[in-house]
């Protein structure tokens, strides 16, 4: 498998979304299309309907994008890879400086992996919080 985005990871995707270590996960489904260097898709989640528009790395590694919900407002998420090939994506999410938190989606239609907490995925967005890819 490539490492880039472009090796067909696009498709479904589910995962959730926290607000604080410990908090309760937000489910989402996602679906997304990789290709030269964007990520574009919609999807839904308990907000409701949204977009998607954005990017990643020409390693693969990094992705990024403003989910837009439908006559709503617009959230920053910012992650990596987990790995070279991996179809899991966890990083942090914010709405300006005024919410942030964390996320992890992976590709398939599979249900929320139990594996990670909602506490893990919280540390990990503090850990990409110094990474700026916009």
């Amino acid at each position: 498998m490539s490492d880039s985005f472009d090796d067909g990871t696009g498709g479904t995707w589910r995962g959730f979304y926290v607000y604080a270590p410990g908090g309760r996960r937000h489910p989402m489904r996602l679906d997304l299309a990789f290709g030269a260097g964007s990520v574009t898709g919609g999807g839904s989640d308990d907000v409701g309907r949204f977009t998607i528009r954005g990017g990643f790395d020409p390693e693969g590694v990094r992705v990024w994008w403003h989910k837009h919900y439908v006559g709503a407002h617009s959230v920053w998420y910012e992650g990596v890879r987990d790995g070279a090939g991996s179809r899991v994506v966890y990083g942090g999410w914010s709405i300006g400086a005024a919410f942030s938190g964390g996320f992890r989606i992976w590709r398939g239609d599979g249900e929320v992996d139990a594996a990670t907490t909602a506490s893990e995925v919280e540390e990990l967005a503090h850990e990409l919080a110094g990474v700026q890819v916009r």
